[in-house]
């Protein structure tokens, strides 16, 4: 997303002349990148999408890297350091596994944390962790960040009107440009909507795009 930003910003400058701060977040990006569920979620109100799994190909056995479920909620946490570890477990209230464990050990460790993780919400647990210096955070479904006046204010989500729907919450741009939010939206075009645009700029004219009609080509 970085890197698109700063290419549009180059592109805009080489016209211009003139330069400008680009910024985006890990945040708008996981929201971009999930249009199609945000979309599908906005559209069709009630309803929860089935989870996608928890964890981490490439650092599962190595670290806690993965949602937990909570009495109340989800959360991530990620912790690959030994000593993060060590804290995450002394503050959920379980042995820490040895010094350089294997996968199995760590599969063990990792197994309790789950259970005793469900012993209390997961705000709690989110504030008790990141008090202690562990990466922690809570899991939104797309219902929360829909929600979310977050994502609304930095133009992750934005309000578009369409003509068959009304209004309806879409994802934006993850990127600012000079701090503004690119926050406007336009619907789709319909079946056909610019089929005589496009053919005037091929080069047709009106008496050869009526025949075409005329012929069910366009």
């Amino acid at each position: 997303m970085l890197c698109a930003a700063v290419l549009g910003a180059l592109a805009r400058a080489a016209r211009t002349g003139r330069g400008e701060k680009v910024d985006t977040s890990l945040y708008g990006g996981q929201v971009a990148l999930q249009a199609w569920e945000f979309a599908e979620r906005s559209l069709r109100g009630g309803g929860a999408q089935p989870r996608a799994g928890v964890g981490h190909p490439l650092i599962n056995g190595r670290g806690v890297w993965q949602a937990f479920e909570a009495s109340e909620g989800w959360l991530a946490i990620g912790c690959t350091d030994p000593a993060e570890i060590e804290t995450l477990c002394s503050v959920v209230g379980v042995d820490p596994p040895p010094a350089g464990p294997d996968q199995a050990e760590l599969g063990a460790v990792v197994s309790r944390l789950a259970e005793q993780l469900r012993l209390r919400p997961a705000a709690e647990w989110v504030e008790r962790l990141r008090a202690a210096g562990v990466a922690a955070a809570p899991v939104q479904r797309y219902g929360d960040i829909l929600e979310d006046p977050q994502a609304r204010e930095n133009g992750y989500l934005v309000e578009m009107d369409h003509p068959e729907h009304g209004a309806i919450t879409v994802v934006g741009m993850p990127i600012t440009f000079d701090r503004e939010a690119m926050s406007r939206a336009t619907p789709p075009p319909s079946f056909g909507e610019h089929t005589e645009r496009y053919l005037e700029e091929l080069g047709y004219g009106w008496e050869e795009i009526t025949r075409l009609r005329d012929e069910g080509v366009c």
